[in-house]
C-alpha cells in the first residue's frame, strides 16, 4: 500500500455553520443541519504534502476555498452565503485538522469522480421510477423527493433521432440547468418536445422561463 502524495485537511463545521445553515431555510420542507451528524461525517480537502506541517498556515492558505466549498455543499445561492469569508471567520465556523499519511486501498478505481455522470444518470433513472435515484430540481438543486410535487417547463425546438432519454445542460440567466431530452418513443418525444426541465415548483418554474423570454433564447411551450 502506497501513500498518496497528498496531505488530508479534515475540516468539520461548528455551531456558527448550523445557524446559517438553518438560516436560509426557504420552508417547512427544507432539511434542519444536522450538526452532530456533519461532526461525525467531516469533509476532507486533499492539498500537496507541505514541507513542514503547520495546520494554521494551512488554514490561512485554503480558508477562502474550502470556505465556499463547504457553503456550496448545502446551498447553491452565493447571495446568501456570508460576505466575509476570511480564514479569521473560517476559525468561527470550521474545526480544521491535518494529516500527513492518506493511502489509497482501491489504486485499480479512477481517484477522479465523474459527479456530472453521476447526476445524469440518476436523473434518467428517476425518471425511470426507480424509487432510490435522486431527483433534483434544475433550477434551485434542491432535492425532490418521491411524494413532492414536481413542475415541469417543456421547450420548443428541432429534435433529432433520439432512441435513449438523455441529459444535456443549458444555460440559463447565467446558471447551467440540467434538461432531459425525451426519447423517440415517450409521449413529449412524439409530441415533438426538444427538452424539459423539472422543477420542483411553479416559482423555479417562472424563473428560467422569464429568463428564456427576456434573452429571446429557446421558447417554453
Amino acid at each position: 500500500m502506497e501513500p498518496l502524495n497528498r496531505a488530508a485537511l479534515i475540516v468539520r463545521p461548528k455551531r456558527r455553520y448550523k445557524e446559517w445553515a438553518d438560516s436560509v431555510a426557504t420552508g417547512d420542507e427544507d432539511p434542519i443541519f444536522d450538526l452532530d451528524e456533519q461532526r461525525l461525517a467531516p469533509t476532507v480537502f486533499l492539498v500537496a504534502p507541505p514541507t513542514e506541517y503547520h495546520l494554521e498556515d494551512l488554514v490561512d492558505e485554503y480558508a477562502t476555498e474550502i470556505f465556499e466549498a463547504m457553503l456550496e455543499q448545502w446551498h447553491l445561492d452565493e447571495a446568501d452565503w456570508p460576505v466575509n469569508r476570511s480564514a479569521h471567520v473560517f476559525r468561527d465556523w470550521f474545526d480544521a485538522t491535518l494529516s500527513d499519511w492518506v493511502s489509497d486501498l482501491d489504486p485499480d478505481e479512477p481517484l477522479d469522480l465523474d459527479l456530472e455522470a453521476r447526476d445524469e444518470a440518476e436523473l434518467i433513472e428517476a425518471l425511470r421510477g426507480n424509487p432510490e435515484a435522486t431527483l433534483t430540481c434544475a433550477w434551485c438543486a434542491r432535492e425532490v423527493g418521491p411524494d413532492d410535487p414536481i413542475t415541469t417547463l417543456t421547450l420548443k425546438g428541432p429534435r433529432q433521432p433520439q432512441a435513449e432519454p438523455a441529459v444535456i445542460e443549458l444555460s440559463v440567466a447565467d446558471r447551467v440547468c440540467r434538461a432531459v431530452v425525451p426519447s423517440d418513443e415517450s409521449e413529449w418525444g412524439r409530441q415533438g418536445v426538444a427538452a424539459f426541465l423539472i422543477l420542483c415548483s411553479d416559482d423555479c418554474g417562472g424563473a428560467p422561463r422569464d429568463a428564456w423570454v427576456k434573452e429571446g433564447g429557446a421558447r417554453p411551450l
